[in-house]
């Protein structure tokens, strides 16, 4: 019997990683007096703004910052002084102290839209309309200033403000004509609007300024869907993903990038660029930090994987093995090698690294998942299936393991024992239309019309445009 599987390449290796988001401060109630209502004022004078436990930060961050509030005290009048203090808070996630720094400076020089604007910025996500007012402030005071267009395109298409919100991304690609954010800014717009036309010309655009922004293709996809041109969808999601959008360079906050002075930081800065499609800027930061920090583990691990991403094979594999060297019991270096032979499609040698990395970490489930991926590549099923059911063991909430173990399973047309890992694949990730598609497939087989395609109708919500589901529909209706 043949089976239909879905998703038989490989799944992306996933680095552990945990962020966390400061809740932005909302600024004070506005007052008659206040020259632009949308910044807070704050007393030109009286203690500086400082964190409440500088003991828990890092020894540079705590060394940068007295320095900088020290100079901050010796020139309270000073809004540079008072502006860069702000800006590294800022560079570091202290949002609250940074804003207040911002709203200072901004009252000491009202006549300098940098202040006004990088208080906006770190207000947007939870004063919008003072943080619009003080864009358009910033405009006032710089009409050439991209960015402040930008955010209030954004502003205004979060409120369906859809004619403002194109008259603000027109004026970013007249201020920054060679970027494309501007151009891809619209073409969301007019397919908000259903001008399916006017979004193609907009993502054409786009595309030749950012041929590898893979957004682009994603939403290239959705408006060929939308007109009906089924197959040049397929093509087009099939090189698409769905990302954030890229934005125009600020200066201000390149500037503010400066400021960055602990190794986690620039770290951060780097995967910030990385998931913003922006593979130069977090290059300009990886390279450096390499050469500063060439044990650190996740230093190293976050550099390969942008070589690997950009395809850089030989590089990544040579920074990787350079670093196991002197780290030999590192897994994740182990997994990022067995990635790159993947790629190279060298199956044998990723077998190899896969389990040089369980031998590094017995105990971690992302090793053994890794293997089974590669023995399922290597037609070998039982034996994915016992990897698999291993990481299962070690981590049941990786919904990629049992997701593994169920296709493994399902290989071998052991379609009763599929269902298990495959429902728990489903409920640990209820977006994945790959899952819920090939528990459908299971049901299928069993001979569970009902819920085949419930779970089948559930892929095609998901991702309307996998032809596999459409050929599963036509079956089952």
């Amino acid at each position: 019997m043949t089976v239909l599987l879905a998703g038989a390449g490989v799944l992306a290796l996933g680095i552990y990683r945990q962020s966390s988001r400061r809740a932005l401060p909302v600024a004070p109630p506005e007052t008659p007096r206040v020259v632009t209502p949308a910044v807070p004022a704050p007393a030109t004078e009286g203690p500086i703004p400082v964190p409440k436990d500088l003991r828990a930060h890092e020894p540079e961050l705590r060394q940068a910052i007295e320095d900088a509030v020290r100079q901050a005290e010796a020139n309270p009048s000073d809004a540079n002084a008072i502006g860069r203090l702000g800006m590294l808070y800022d560079a570091h996630g202290l949002s609250d102290v940074a804003a207040a720094c911002y709203a200072r400076a901004r009252q000491l020089a009202p006549a300098e839209p940098k202040w006004i604007h990088l208080w906006a910025v770190i207000a947007k996500a939870s004063a919008a309309p003072q943080a619009e007012t003080a864009f358009r402030e910033v405009i006032r005071l710089d009409p050439t200033h991209a960015p402040a267009y930008e955010y209030l395109g954004g502003l205004a298409f979060d409120r369906q403000a859809w004619d403002e919100a194109r008259q603000m991304f027109l004026k970013v690609t007249e201020l920054r004509p060679s970027e494309p954010s501007g151009f891809f800014a619209l073409a969301q717009i007019a397919e908000a609007r259903r001008q399916y036309p006017e979004a193609l010309e907009w993502l054409d655009k786009a595309k030749k300024l950012a041929p590898r922004w893979k957004a682009v293709d994603f939403l290239r996809g959705r408006v060929l869907t939308a007109l009906g041109q089924t197959d040049e969808a397929l093509s087009a999601y099939g090189a698409g993903a769905d990302s954030r959008t890229m934005l125009v360079i600020d200066p201000w906050r390149v500037e503010v990038e400066g400021f960055v002075v602990t190794r986690r930081a620039r770290l951060d800065r780097a995967r910030q660029f990385q998931q913003r499609g922006r593979p130069t800027e977090a290059l300009a930061i990886l390279e450096p930090l390499v050469a500063a920090y060439p044990r650190d583990a996740d230093v190293v691990n976050t550099l390969a994987s942008q070589y690997i991403a950009d395809r850089r094979f030989e590089e990544a594999r040579g920074l990787l093995e350079s670093f196991v060297q002197s780290n030999p019991d590192h897994f994740a270096a182990y997994l990022s090698l067995a990635q790159i032979d993947i790629a190279r499609r060298d199956l044998e040698g990723a077998l190899r690294h896969a389990e040089r990395a369980i031998a590094c970490a017995p105990q971690l489930g992302r090793p053994y998942y890794q293997k089974g991926v590669i023995l399922a590549m290597m037609r070998r099923p039982a034996e994915a299936a016992q990897a698999h059911a291993e990481a299962v063991r070690l981590e049941p909430s990786m919904s990629e393991a049992q997701a593994g173990l169920g296709l493994s399973l399902m290989r071998m047309e052991r379609f009763n024992e599929a269902l298990e890992p495959l429902e728990r694949a489903a409920a640990l990730d209820p977006e994945s239309w790959w899952f819920s598609f090939n528990l459908g497939l299971v049901y299928e087989q069993l001979g569970d019309r009902q819920k085949a395609l419930e779970y089948i109708r559930r892929a095609k919500k998901l991702n309307p445009a996998a032809p596999p589901i459409d050929e599963a529909l036509r079956r089952l209706e």
